[in-house]
Protein backbone atom coordinates (compact mmCIF):
# COMPACT_ATOMS: atom_id res chain seq x y z
CA UNK A 1 0.00 0.00 0.00
CA UNK A 2 2.85 2.33 0.83
CA UNK A 3 4.32 1.63 -2.60
CA UNK A 4 1.05 2.62 -4.23
CA UNK A 5 0.98 5.97 -2.41
CA UNK A 6 4.63 6.54 -3.31
CA UNK A 7 3.90 5.95 -6.99
CA UNK A 8 0.97 8.35 -6.93
CA UNK A 9 2.99 10.97 -5.03
CA UNK A 10 5.83 11.03 -7.58
CA UNK A 11 3.41 11.42 -10.44
CA UNK A 12 3.52 7.93 -11.96
CA UNK A 13 0.68 7.40 -14.41
CA UNK A 14 -2.18 5.04 -13.45
CA UNK A 15 -1.05 2.61 -16.18
CA UNK A 16 1.52 1.20 -13.75
CA UNK A 17 -1.01 0.34 -11.04
CA UNK A 18 -2.14 -3.02 -12.53
CA UNK A 19 1.51 -4.04 -12.84
CA UNK A 20 2.16 -3.18 -9.19
CA UNK A 21 -0.95 -5.09 -8.10
CA UNK A 22 0.25 -8.10 -10.14
CA UNK A 23 3.75 -8.03 -8.62
CA UNK A 24 2.73 -7.51 -4.96
CA UNK A 25 1.65 -11.13 -4.31
CA UNK A 26 5.13 -12.34 -5.32
CA UNK A 27 6.58 -10.37 -2.42
CA UNK A 28 4.43 -12.20 0.16
CA UNK A 29 4.25 -15.83 -1.01
CA UNK A 30 7.00 -18.41 -0.99
CA UNK A 31 5.85 -20.65 -3.82
CA UNK A 32 4.58 -20.83 -7.35
CA UNK A 33 1.65 -18.42 -7.79
CA UNK A 34 -0.47 -21.12 -9.41
CA UNK A 35 0.03 -23.49 -6.47
CA UNK A 36 -0.70 -20.66 -4.06
CA UNK A 37 -4.03 -19.95 -5.76
CA UNK A 38 -4.91 -23.67 -6.02
CA UNK A 39 -4.25 -24.12 -2.29
CA UNK A 40 -7.46 -22.20 -1.61
CA UNK A 41 -9.52 -24.64 -3.69
CA UNK A 42 -8.14 -28.07 -2.81
CA UNK A 43 -10.14 -30.23 -0.43
CA UNK A 44 -8.81 -29.78 3.09
CA UNK A 45 -9.71 -33.30 4.21
CA UNK A 46 -9.12 -35.25 1.00
CA UNK A 47 -7.36 -38.10 2.85
CA UNK A 48 -10.09 -38.51 5.47
CA UNK A 49 -10.44 -42.22 6.41
CA UNK A 50 -7.26 -43.13 4.52
CA UNK A 51 -4.22 -44.84 6.04
CA UNK A 52 -0.82 -43.58 4.92
CA UNK A 53 2.38 -45.43 5.86
CA UNK A 54 5.48 -43.23 5.60
CA UNK A 55 9.01 -44.59 5.95
CA UNK A 56 11.74 -42.10 6.73
CA UNK A 57 9.19 -40.04 8.67
CA UNK A 58 11.57 -38.90 11.42
CA UNK A 59 13.02 -35.92 9.53
CA UNK A 60 13.17 -33.97 6.29
CA UNK A 61 10.68 -34.60 3.52
CA UNK A 62 9.10 -37.56 5.34
CA UNK A 63 8.42 -35.42 8.41
CA UNK A 64 6.85 -32.60 6.39
CA UNK A 65 4.83 -35.09 4.35
CA UNK A 66 3.51 -36.57 7.61
CA UNK A 67 2.36 -33.14 8.80
CA UNK A 68 0.59 -32.48 5.50
CA UNK A 69 -1.12 -35.88 5.41
CA UNK A 70 -2.27 -35.46 9.02
CA UNK A 71 -3.65 -32.02 8.17
CA UNK A 72 -5.58 -33.61 5.30
CA UNK A 73 -7.18 -36.14 7.65
CA UNK A 74 -5.13 -39.30 7.09
CA UNK A 75 -4.30 -41.85 9.74
CA UNK A 76 -0.51 -42.20 9.71
CA UNK A 77 1.83 -45.11 10.25
CA UNK A 78 5.20 -43.45 10.88
CA UNK A 79 8.34 -45.53 10.41
CA UNK A 80 12.05 -44.84 10.74
CA UNK A 81 14.96 -46.12 12.80
CA UNK A 82 14.79 -43.48 15.57
CA UNK A 83 11.68 -44.06 17.69
CA UNK A 84 12.16 -40.89 19.78
CA UNK A 85 12.10 -38.76 16.63
CA UNK A 86 9.03 -40.58 15.37
CA UNK A 87 7.26 -39.84 18.66
CA UNK A 88 8.18 -36.17 18.29
CA UNK A 89 6.76 -36.08 14.75
CA UNK A 90 3.59 -37.88 15.84
CA UNK A 91 3.07 -35.44 18.72
CA UNK A 92 3.45 -32.50 16.33
CA UNK A 93 0.89 -33.93 13.90
CA UNK A 94 -2.74 -32.89 13.91
CA UNK A 95 -4.90 -35.49 15.77
CA UNK A 96 -1.73 -37.14 17.09
CA UNK A 97 -3.58 -39.80 19.09
CA UNK A 98 -4.84 -41.59 15.96
CA UNK A 99 -1.37 -42.07 14.41
CA UNK A 100 0.92 -44.99 15.20
CA UNK A 101 4.69 -45.21 15.42
CA UNK A 102 6.40 -48.33 14.11
CA UNK A 103 10.21 -48.38 14.37
CA UNK A 104 11.63 -49.93 11.22
CA UNK A 105 15.12 -50.49 9.87
CA UNK A 106 14.78 -51.22 6.17
CA UNK A 107 18.18 -52.93 6.17
CA UNK A 108 16.92 -55.65 8.49
CA UNK A 109 14.91 -57.73 6.00
CA UNK A 110 14.17 -60.46 8.52
CA UNK A 111 12.00 -58.08 10.59
CA UNK A 112 9.83 -56.86 7.70
CA UNK A 113 7.26 -59.66 7.80
CA UNK A 114 6.58 -59.22 11.52
CA UNK A 115 6.40 -55.44 11.23
CA UNK A 116 3.98 -55.58 8.30
CA UNK A 117 1.79 -58.03 10.22
CA UNK A 118 1.87 -55.72 13.24
CA UNK A 119 0.83 -52.71 11.13
CA UNK A 120 -2.05 -54.58 9.50
CA UNK A 121 -3.20 -55.80 12.91
CA UNK A 122 -3.39 -52.16 14.05
CA UNK A 123 -4.88 -50.45 10.96
CA UNK A 124 -6.33 -53.31 8.83
CA UNK A 125 -5.27 -51.67 5.54
CA UNK A 126 -2.78 -49.23 3.99
CA UNK A 127 -4.14 -46.95 1.27
CA UNK A 128 -0.85 -45.21 0.45
CA UNK A 129 2.71 -46.38 1.10
CA UNK A 130 5.40 -43.69 0.86
CA UNK A 131 8.86 -45.27 0.75
CA UNK A 132 10.84 -42.19 1.71
CA UNK A 133 13.62 -43.79 3.79
CA UNK A 134 17.16 -43.29 2.53
CA UNK A 135 20.75 -43.20 3.69
CA UNK A 136 23.66 -41.12 2.50
CA UNK A 137 27.43 -41.26 2.70
CA UNK A 138 29.85 -38.40 2.39
CA UNK A 139 33.26 -39.74 1.51
CA UNK A 140 35.36 -40.52 -1.51
CA UNK A 141 34.51 -43.82 -3.17
CA UNK A 142 38.08 -45.03 -2.70
CA UNK A 143 37.80 -44.41 1.07
CA UNK A 144 34.40 -46.09 1.50
CA UNK A 145 34.18 -49.69 2.63
CA UNK A 146 32.19 -52.09 0.48
CA UNK A 147 29.94 -52.89 3.46
CA UNK A 148 28.89 -49.21 3.56
CA UNK A 149 28.13 -49.23 -0.18
CA UNK A 150 26.13 -52.44 0.26
CA UNK A 151 24.14 -50.85 3.11
CA UNK A 152 23.38 -47.78 0.97
CA UNK A 153 22.22 -49.90 -1.96
CA UNK A 154 20.01 -52.09 0.26
CA UNK A 155 18.35 -49.09 1.89
CA UNK A 156 18.02 -46.79 -1.08
CA UNK A 157 17.17 -49.17 -3.91
CA UNK A 158 15.79 -52.46 -2.59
Amino acid sequence: MLLLFFLIDIGVSWGWIPLVIFILPFLFIDCNLGLFILSFFRPKKSFQNKVVWITGASSGIGEEFAYEMARMGATLVLSARRQSELERVRNNCQDSEKHIVVPLDLDNFSSHKDIVSHVFDKVQRVDLFVNNAARGQQSLAVDTLFSVDELLIRTNTL
